[in-house]
């Protein structure tokens, strides 16, 4: 049961990197192209620092930090480390769901890699 709870805020700190990666692509979408003139883009940049979603998404990404904080008191760096590489599956897959991104052969065949390597990271 120590184990799981463990393994929980290492899982955590990964879903929450993972969604505000997602809502920061949503917000991002919503903007359009990015003016020319270099004022404009620092004006529209900071106007959407400041939207309520990418303000939440920026919180999800301190959460992140302070579960991937207390995982590295649970677990050895060399361990913890790899399980980010599930981030890759994790955006991948919401990429599909949400955004309608394509899905090649490469990226089954680069995920499935991704997936046997954290097994045995995870197997020690």
């Amino acid at each position: 049961m120590q184990k799981l709870l463990e393994h929980s805020y290492l899982l955590f700190a990964l879903f929450a990197a993972g969604l505000s990666q997602i809502i920061i692509r949503w917000q991002i979408s919503q903007i359009g192209d990015m003016p020319p003139q270099l004022w404009e883009k620092i004006l529209t940049v900071l106007r959407f620092l400041f939207r309520p979603w990418v303000l939440a998404a920026l919180f999800s990404t301190f959460c992140s930090g302070l579960c991937w904080i207390i995982t590295l008191t649970k677990f050895e760096l060399s361990y913890a480390y790899p399980w980010t590489s599930l981030l890759y599956v994790y955006l991948l897959l919401a990429g599909l769901a949400v955004f309608g991104d394509s899905l090649t052969f490469n990226k089954v065949f680069g995920t499935f890699v991704i997936m046997l390597g954290v097994y045995f990271i995870a197997k020690g």
